[in-house]
């Protein structure tokens, strides 16, 4: 077994010899490569020893060191089918794509700025490969942002269906505070019965009251009971109940609004809105792009120098695979997707105080919530304009004021599902935030090239 000290100087000296690699084949192909290859001499004087053999001499090697890396890297690139070969450059630095972009608000997070090209020859840009490797580095930051470009290029298209559950979700969870609309404002506060079209249900009220038949009593039993609810008929009227159980006066609640039983069912839906939205992370074009965008660089460069469109995996033997790799669908992709099987799993985010609309910056819960509030507020106001003497009940005007108050409410709810629906498209990022859930990503990082 190797000391940790060996398996050091060994790890060494193979990081050396790849780079060294990398210098000769740019020598190969016409560029400035180096005087001297120690890391990589041993490898290339065993595939093309001295032309003395072993009577040559240490230094007679030493000096027949740079034709024979010469020789392995000529040998390689003919291998590789890279044909008169030339242009050969190292590539030392490129610049890393900061642009603001959907996903990426605050540019790309890792700070790890090597490129992925590591030389060019015949305008290719390649990364080498001399055996098994990172396919990334750079920590948390980097596979996270990797992440975001992926989720929007493979996502974005089906972020829209979800975003269009969320704003019916939103729309069926609004509070109605007029009678004639399900959940009005004192079956909030007394309990009671209430019903889908209340116009019908009390036209129903009203008819089975004026009868005294035995069908008519039944009816008004059924009515009656809290714990009967669905469709019903009489003469010609049918309609949907729902029953709350009726609040005693004196016991707490009685008179009041819930808000937390509002608040709970946002989160039920909440809860199930953000199950179909993780579901897509399952997605086998979102492992890809992660695994396009891991390998090549390609948002991160902005396809600069610093992106790789070919990968050349080299032996010191003189074996050699070019791959090029211009796009996510490309088969040397899937080779790689399949090492590197990248899954996200979410965790609930740490935030305890949410934003709401006027930062721009939306959360389910606390859209409901403002919601609520707004239509609080709409009942408040007729309240008191009422109290205050200044609108008479069911005077001529009356109709008329509570018409412009709650058609006030209605626009301003429309005008936030509008904003909500226009920030969780914008990006994968956004859904997230409104969801209030945090990525965890987890993949094999290295990899058999």
């Amino acid at each position: 077994m190797r000391s940790f000290k060996q398996h050091m100087v060994i790890t060494e000296g193979a990081e050396a010899a790849a780079k060294e690699m990398e210098f000769a084949l740019v020598g190969a192909a016409q560029g400035t490569g180096k005087k001297e290859y120690p890391s990589l001499r041993p490898y290339a004087l065993k595939k093309y020893p001295h032309p003395k053999g072993e009577r040559a001499t240490k230094k007679e090697k030493k000096s027949y060191g740079p034709t024979a890396v010469n020789n392995l890297a000529t040998e390689i690139l003919k291998n590789a089918k890279i044909k008169s070969p030339s242009g050969g450059k190292m590539t030392v630095s490129a610049k890393v794509n900061k642009t603001k972009s959907p996903g990426l608000e605050q540019g790309w997070k890792g700070r790890n700025t090597t490129p992925k090209t590591d030389i060019v020859i015949n305008k290719m840009k390649i990364s080498l490969k001399t055996g098994a490797a990172q396919i990334m580095s750079g920590g948390i930051d980097e596979s996270m942002s990797t992440f975001l470009v992926a989720a929007e290029i493979a996502l974005k298209p089906k972020i829209a269906k979800i975003a269009k559950q969320v704003e019916t979700e939103i729309e069926n969870l609004q509070v109605s505070y007029r009678s004639k609309e399900q959940g009005g404002i004192d079956i909030q506060k007394y309990g009671g019965n209430v019903y889908k079209d209340s116009k019908k249900g009390k036209a129903l009220e009203k008819a089975v009251a004026g009868d005294k038949s035995a069908a008519a009593k039944k009816i008004q039993i059924w009515l009656d009971d809290p714990k009967k609810t669905g469709e019903i008929s009489y003469n010609g009227i049918t309609v949907f109940k729902i029953s709350t159980t009726v609040k005693k006066k004196g016991t707490k609640g009685y008179g009041e609004l819930d808000k937390d039983s509002i608040l709970n069912a946002a989160n039920e839906k909440n809860k199930k809105l953000t199950e179909s939205f993780t579901e897509l992370f399952k997605d086998k074009d979102f492992k890809r792009e992660f695994t396009f965008e891991a390998m090549t660089g390609a948002v991160k460069f902005g396809g600069n120098e610093g992106t790789a469109d070919h990968f050349l995996v080299v032996g010191y033997d003189g074996s050699a695979k070019l791959n090029a790799v211009n796009s996510s669908s490309d088969s040397y992709v899937s080779k790689i997707l399949s090492q590197v099987s990248p899954s996200v799993k979410f965790k609930t985010g740490s935030v305890t105080t949410v934003k709401d609309g006027k930062t721009g910056n939306y959360r389910f819960r606390s859209v409901v919530g403002l919601m609520y509030d707004a239509a609080d507020d709409t009942k408040n106001e007729i309240n008191n304009m009422m109290n205050s003497g200044e609108l008479e009940y069911l005077s001529e005007g009356f109709f008329d004021f509570v018409s412009r108050a709650w058609k006030k409410f209605k626009s301003f709810v429309s005008k936030l599902i509008g904003k909500v629906k226009d920030f969780i498209t914008q990006s994968v990022n956004n859904m997230m935030e409104f969801f209030d859930i945090e990525p965890k990503i987890s993949f094999t990082n290295n990899v058999k090239w």
